[in-house]
C-alpha cells in the first residue's frame, strides 16, 4: 500500500512537471495567452465583485435599480455567448485581435461609468463590459483545447484555471482595498488601466502568433520537398 501510495505521488508530480514544461517550453504562445486571460480575469473579476459599491457609492441607485445592472451585465456575457455559438471559427491570431479590442472596449466603459449621468447609460456601458467579459475567456480556451495534445489537456486546463483563479482573488482582495482607502472611483480607474494593459499585451502577441504561424505552414512543404 505504502509503494502504491508511492507511485501515485510520483506519477503526479510527473504529469504536473509535463503540463508545465509544454506550457513554459515548448508552446509558449499557450502561456502568453494565458497570461492575457490571467490579467483581464484580474479586473473583470473585481468589477463584478464590486458593482453593488458602484450601484451604491457612484450610481446612487436601489436594490430594484441593481437589479437591473446586474441583468445588463449577465445580458452581455448572454450576448457574447450567442454570437460565439453562431460566428464560423477563427484562427488563433484573430482571436488575439478580437481579445485586444474586447480588452480596449472594456478599458473604456469601466472608467466610463464615472461619467454616467443616467441609469440607462450606466446599463450599457454594464451590458458592453459583460459582452467583454463573456468573449476573452472562451476564446482563450478554445486556442489552448486546439493547440494542446488530448493526453495533456487535463494538466494544461489545470494550470490555466488555477491561475485565473488565483488573478481572480488578487483582483477581488487588491481592488476592494482601493475603493475602502481611495474610493470605488480610483478603483474603477485603476480596473480600466488593468484591461488597457490587457489590450496592449494582446497587440504584442501579434507579430509573434503571425511568425508562428507562418513557421508552422512552412515545415509541411520542407518535408515534401524533403522526401521528394
Amino acid at each position: 500500500a505504502h509503494r502504491s501510495s508511492d507511485n501515485v505521488w510520483t506519477q503526479a508530480v510527473k504529469d504536473l512537471q509535463d503540463g508545465i514544461r509544454f506550457v513554459f517550453v515548448k508552446q509558449r504562445l499557450l502561456f502568453l495567452l494565458m497570461i492575457v486571460a490571467s490579467i483581464f480575469t484580474l479586473g473583470s473579476t473585481a468589477f463584478v465583485y464590486l458593482l453593488p459599491v458602484i450601484g451604491d457609492r457612484l450610481l446612487h441607485v436601489g436594490s430594484v435599480a441593481l437589479g437591473w445592472l446586474w441583468s445588463s451585465l449577465s445580458l452581455g456575457i448572454l450576448a457574447t455567448t450567442v454570437w460565439l455559438i453562431w460566428k464560423p471559427q477563427q484562427r488563433v491570431c484573430m482571436r488575439i485581435w478580437m481579445i485586444a479590442i474586447a480588452a480596449a472596449i472594456a478599458a473604456v466603459a469601466v472608467p466610463g461609468l464615472l461619467m454616467s449621468d443616467s441609469m440607462l447609460w450606466a446599463a450599457g456601458l454594464i451590458m458592453a463590459i459583460g459582452a467583454t467579459s463573456g468573449l476573452i475567456t472562451p476564446l482563450v480556451s478554445a486556442s489552448l483545447q486546439e493547440r494542446t495534445p488530448k493526453e495533456l489537456m487535463a494538466r494544461v486546463f489545470g494550470l490555466f484555471n488555477t491561475g485565473t483563479m488565483v488573478f481572480s482573488m488578487i483582483g477581488m482582495t487588491l481592488f476592494g482595498w482601493v475603493a475602502d482607502r481611495f474610493g470605488p472611483g480610483v478603483s474603477l480607474t485603476a480596473i480600466g488601466v488593468v484591461n488597457g494593459a490587457t489590450a496592449l499585451v494582446s497587440m504584442g502577441l501579434l507579430p509573434w502568433c503571425y511568425r508562428l504561424v507562418k513557421e508552422t505552414s512552412s515545415r509541411p512543404e520542407q518535408s515534401l520537398r524533403r522526401a521528394s
